[in-house]
């Protein structure tokens, strides 16, 4: 009896051992060609795992099944639908650069593949041992050798890509550099009715304080025109903060209003605090944001002339840019949604045509611009522009890859055997 039931034991055994390696082998498979080079559905999933990283980077819910399930078009396209397909077309622009590489005689040296090498050497210490990285790489579809293999043909994109544009897009003519500028960012102005008010710290006479600084530790008093004062007893009446506090004739708080700080109050995570405007108020906001759009439509100098003299919140007018590129279906931080409608507006509009465009955070009086020539240039737009040229490589890059997509083979149904994303394990690290 015992010999028979460490029999079906081992059997068990071979049988699970049998089905590990069969579905290794199933996601070893090739799931794409091109010329004489392929890419397996290892490396695919290893991708699929970082754009799951990547999600969750931003606070999605990953590891929620729905989430994936969520139809995001008309034709019943999910989210897992999406990105696995948005993954399948970067693996296929992979493997194309992998013959560019090759065509244009480029050559990996040992010096960029020593990086690699070193980089690997720094996983399989960080995991412990190479055993214990390909267990963790398991999950994400891989091993040790998938992911060498895939950091360096990453290595060889990066080449092909600086021998095109130059390393810092030097080799990237000012043509096309104009032409990504206008084909993917707007310039226009705001004047911005807040439909909100930001809570102040007031004092004992309901009057605005002032600090020293934005850490509300000391009170900023104009010491050159407030004068201290002494209680019943005769001692030099201090403030909560135990300083001398300083008083104007009539009897008030004399602040320092030119370099102290308004006492904006925060909340635990150091937003600030505020309060919506009640109805009547922001009715009144409503007509005033519409009688600007209307009174300035057109005219960009009244447009400018409004703006100045509104409030500092406008910016008085000044050029703002957005890059008018779509998120994913609108995953994005939902303090910025209303960006999406602002894009859509002037991409609609006229240069010198105003309209109102409504959020949750008020009234947003927008006028389209001109696009300046060489705004990418400006260097008081430097955060704005700091992506522009990493994207224009991006899309050159993508344009060149476009050329042979068609002669790209994907083999449809080891494709679509892979994992999908909520299967898939999340990948932040490889």
């Amino acid at each position: 009896m015992k010999k028979t039931i460490k029999f079906i034991a081992l059997l068990l055994c071979f049988c699970m051992i049998g089905a590990l390696l069969c579905s290794c082998a199933g996601r070893g498979e090739t799931m794409m060609t091109f010329a004489d080079k392929s890419l397996t559905v290892n490396t695919y999933e290893l991708m699929l795992s970082r754009m799951k990283g990547t999600l969750a980077g931003y606070g999605y819910e990953v590891g929620s099944e729905n989430f994936w399930k969520t139809v995001i078009s008309p034709d019943g396209t999910t989210y897992d639908d999406y990105f696995r397909t948005s993954v399948m077309e970067q693996a296929s622009r992979y493997i194309i650069a992998d013959y560019l590489f090759d065509r244009l005689g480029l050559v990996l040296t040992d010096e960029r593949e020593k990086l690699v090498d070193d980089l690997m050497d720094l996983m399989v210490e960080r995991a412990g041992s190479k055993t214990a990285l390909n267990s963790e790489l398991r999950g994400y579809g891989a091993n040790y050798d998938i992911l060498r293999e895939l950091y360096l043909l990453e290595t060889k994109i990066d080449m092909l890509k600086d021998h095109l544009y130059g390393e810092k897009g030097e080799l990237i003519s000012e043509a096309e550099r104009q032409k990504h500028l206008e084909e993917n960012y707007v310039a226009f102005g705001q004047i911005y009715l807040a439909s909100y008010y930001y809570l102040i710290d007031t004092d004992r006479f309901g009057d605005h304080v002032y600090y020293t600084d934005d850490k509300h530790k000391e009170i900023a008093y104009d010491k050159s025109v407030g004068k201290t004062q002494t209680d019943e007893y005769g001692l030099t009446i201090k403030d909560i903060f135990g300083n001398d506090e300083y008083f104007t004739e009539d009897g008030r708080i004399a602040y320092d209003k030119k370099n102290g700080k308004l006492g904006y109050l925060y909340d635990d995570k150091g937003n600030y605090v505020t309060e919506n405007y009640d109805d009547k108020t922001l009715g009144e906001l409503y007509d005033k944001a519409h009688a600007y759009a209307e009174a300035c439509d057109g005219d960009i100098d009244s447009f400018l002339e409004h703006a100045s003299i509104y409030d500092e919140m406008s910016g008085k007018g000044e050029a703002l840019y957005l890059y008018s590129q779509p998120n994913y279906y609108g995953l994005q931080s939902e303090a910025y949604a209303y960006l999406d409608e602002v894009t859509e507006a002037l991409g609609k509009m006229e240069v010198g045509e105003c309209r109102v465009i409504e959020s949750d955070y008020g009234y947003h009086v927008i006028c389209k611009y001109e696009m300046p020539e060489r705004a990418y240039e400006d260097e008081d737009q430097k955060e704005v522009f700091e992506g522009f040229m990493e994207e224009l490589i991006a899309d050159l890059f993508d344009a060149e890859c476009a050329k042979y997509e068609s002669q790209v083979t994907l083999v449809t149904e080891v494709f679509e055997s892979a994992r999908k994303m909520s299967e898939i394990g999340t990948n932040t690290r490889y």
